[in-house]
């Protein structure tokens, strides 16, 4: 079905009058929204209409969560750009792996890999020549020097160090293994990453050109209900907003999932929403 808004946004919807009813009802406190693709613009900032919104569901009550694959580091300045903050606010980074409260950066939630685990997750990207970069809390690492790592860590706001996984300690904490590369190329051996990982760990390819290799289990909509727990919300009072694959989980369960259109069609088939 499609609908067109007052503002002459095109909507496609397979629930839209059970979309109204909540939203009016005031059944959601909370909102967690996803920044790639989503929240932020093609130039990675976050737009006034965006902004304008976020403040006005802020003035109602409604908690916002950033919630996304970026760093939690990332996520804490964007928080800030938004004027989140407080003792009962915060942000899920790694695609799950952790949630901080904002004011204190006090980790509430994190599921992380080992050291140990990155490094055999390493040695079978490198048997297909992968680029890769590990990222722990405080840093982001790679083997070999590559525009795409470059170009994810300044996005993130971190250094990229040029460093081999084995420096890693077997017990350090590591958020998860991103492989980066050109489109194609991911596409040429992402099937034989999937064979030989994809039974131990979470493998998801989130944008053409990442495939993001976190701990089995990990996924955005476990680090939200761990926000939502401190909160003391059910996961019918949550609206999440995605685009892309490492959301499925997320839309797929909570109260309102909402998919934008220019996201991939497993997400908005099972989503309740899909904006223009």
């Amino acid at each position: 079905m499609k609908i067109s808004t007052l503002d002459g946004n095109v909507l496609y919807k397979v629930g839209y009058n059970e979309y109204i009813k909540k939203v009016r009802n005031d059944m959601i406190k909370l909102v967690a929204i996803d920044m790639d693709g989503t929240l932020l613009s093609m130039d990675h900032t976050i737009s006034e209409v965006n902004q304008r919104a976020i403040h006005l569901a802020r003035a109602k009550g409604v908690k916002i969560l950033l919630c996304s694959g970026r760093t939690i580091h990332n996520l804490l300045h964007f928080a800030k750009e938004l004027g989140i903050e407080g003792k009962e606010e915060y942000v899920v980074g790694y695609n799950g792996a952790g949630a901080v409260q904002v004011e204190d950066e006090v980790f509430v939630y994190d599921n992380c890999l080992t050291g140990k685990e990155a490094k055999a997750i390493t040695k079978i990207c490198d048997g297909v020549s992968a680029n890769y970069t590990v990222h722990t809390f405080h840093k982001a690492m790679t083997p070999r020097d590559n525009v795409h790592s470059r170009h994810e860590a300044a996005l993130n706001g971190v250094e990229i160090l040029i460093e081999a996984p084995e420096a890693l300690e077997d017990e350090e904490v590591v958020t998860k293994v991103l492989v980066l590369d050109d489109p194609e190329v991911i596409d040429a051996y992402e099937e034989e990453l999937l064979r030989a990982l994809s039974g131990t760990y979470h493998v998801v390819r989130t944008m053409p050109i990442y495939l993001e290799i976190m701990r089995k289990g990990v996924n955005k909509f476990i680090g939200t209900m761990a926000v939502a727990h401190e909160l003391g919300l059910g996961k019918e009072e949550i609206m999440a907003l995605g685009d892309a694959m490492n959301d499925y989980e997320l839309l797929s369960q909570v109260g309102l999932g909402v998919a934008m259109e220019n996201g991939v069609e497993a997400i908005k088939s099972i989503s309740d929403f899909v904006t223009r």
